[in-house]
């Protein structure tokens, strides 16, 4: 997944899984697909951010959908790993 001509808009600084996470602000994580693996989603999702199981459930079922509205980027990129390592299709998006 190619996200390296994302840009924050605060600082300029690219969002790629190459850039360096000290220059990036805050992203959020958007789950676009789940995949055919949803509970490896769900616990891939608790792994990196404090939610019970219903309410993962909840965000992983509802996707297309925010997942994290606003994430450190060396953190976002860790979640982003463990949801496509988990077979789901997710992205980043800077935070205005």
């Amino acid at each position: 997944m190619a996200v390296t001509e994302l840009r924050c808009p605060g600082c300029s600084a690219p969002l790629g899984p190459t850039a360096d996470a000290s220059q990036v602000c805050r992203v959020a994580v958007l789950l676009e697909h789940t995949g055919s693996r949803k509970l490896a989603v769900i616990a891939a999702l608790r792994e990196h951010v404090d939610l019970g199981v219903a309410e993962a459930r909840r965000l992983v079922e509802g996707a297309p959908c925010v997942l994290v509205a606003s994430l450190g980027g060396q953190k976002a990129r860790a979640l982003l790993a463990s949801l496509e390592s988990a077979g789901a299709t997710a992205r980043l998006e800077a935070v205005p």
